[in-house]
This record gives C-alpha cells, sequence and structure tokens, in this order.
C-alpha cells in the first residue's frame, strides 16, 4: 500500500486537518464532534506533535506526541524531566489490519530517539503485548503515580538503548499529562 507520513505541530496544522483528525477520532471514540474539538482545545498544546498517516491524501492513521513532564526522586532532590505522551493512535476502520499502526509507532520512536525523549502511554491490558513488539515495557503501578489524571489501566515506557539498570524503570515518578 503506498501511504506518506505527515508530521506536524499543532501551532501548523490547518483547520482543515484538524477537522480530519477529529473525523478519524470519532470514528473509534463515539463523542461527538463538538466534545473531540473541545477536548483537542484543552489538551493539545501549540508545539505537540501529530504524526498522520495519509492514503492518497486523506488521513487514515494519525497518533498525537504530547510534550509533558516527569519528577523523580534523585537523592534529596526531585529531578525534572520531560517526555513525549504518546497518545490516541488511531488507524481508519476501512484501513485496519493492514499492518499500518507499526509505521506511527515506528516514526513516534524515531522522534523520541531524535528528541532524546522518552515516550509514556496509556493502554488497555489488551494492547500491552502489541507495544512489547516495538520494546516498550510496563511500569508497575508503584513506581508511578498520574498527578493530574486519573488512571486504572497499563502505563507503559519506551526509551532507546534501555537496559535493566535504566533509571526511569527503577525509580517512583510522578507523571503529568498538562504542562
Amino acid at each position: 500500500m503506498n501511504f506518506k507520513i505527515k508530521i506536524f505541530s499543532t501551532k501548523k496544522l490547518s483547520n482543515y486537518i484538524v477537522e480530519e483528525i477529529l473525523k478519524l477520532k470519532r470514528t473509534f471514540w463515539r463523542h461527538s464532534t463538538r466534545s473531540h474539538r473541545t477536548w483537542f482545545k484543552k489538551n493539545i498544546y501549540p508545539l505537540d506533535k501529530h504524526i498522520l498517516l495519509t492514503v492518497r491524501n486523506k488521513i487514515v492513521g494519525y497518533v498525537a506526541l504530547r510534550k509533558r513532564s516527569f519528577f523523580f526522586k534523585k537523592g534529596i532532590y526531585f529531578k525534572k524531566k520531560s517526555y513525549l505522551l504518546f497518545d490516541t493512535l488511531i488507524i481508519h476502520t476501512n484501513y485496519r489490519g493492514q499492518n499500518l499502526s507499526k509505521h506511527l509507532v515506528k516514526e513516534t520512536i524515531k522522534i523520541s530517539k531524535k528528541t532524546k525523549k522518552p515516550l509514556i502511554l496509556i493502554c488497555k491490558k489488551k494492547t500491552v503485548k502489541y507495544y512489547k513488539k516495538f520494546n516498550w515495557q510496563v511500569l508497575r503501578k508503584q513506581n508511578i503515580k498520574i498527578i493530574d489524571h486519573p488512571n486504572t489501566k497499563v502505563i507503559m515506557f519506551y526509551k532507546f538503548g534501555i537496559n535493566k539498570k535504566n533509571i526511569i524503570l527503577n525509580k517512583k515518578l510522578d507523571v503529568y499529562f498538562k504542562k
């Protein structure tokens, strides 16, 4: 299948592209367009990245990468680090089952490596196996506290060159979804 991947920051998205993203989101999450638009305006910031997968100039896949912060304790101090919140992986219903989502995931990993920022995502238990194929790791619930978002799902972490001594996997984290 012939596809293209395009990357935009929020401030570079046209209103038309935003509306197309919202339409795509509605194919999976059954909220009104108005509700999606309100969520987008409230939670997406100007420098967040939007990875679009297009077929014949139609958006058929999407991921948002939202730059956010976490804190971990180092000695008696808390150290602030930034990460990319991997959000809203979606493929249009007519294009599912064609392995297109892997291209979006791989693109986010490239961005993570280029920016030297780890990726964090929240997912359902049934999708953990999928992300593990790309070397994502599950964070233990007792090691992570999401300060500004309710969470009952699985939290996963991706960092290139990850190993068992990785400081993030072994520390207690306070994670923020808002700035």
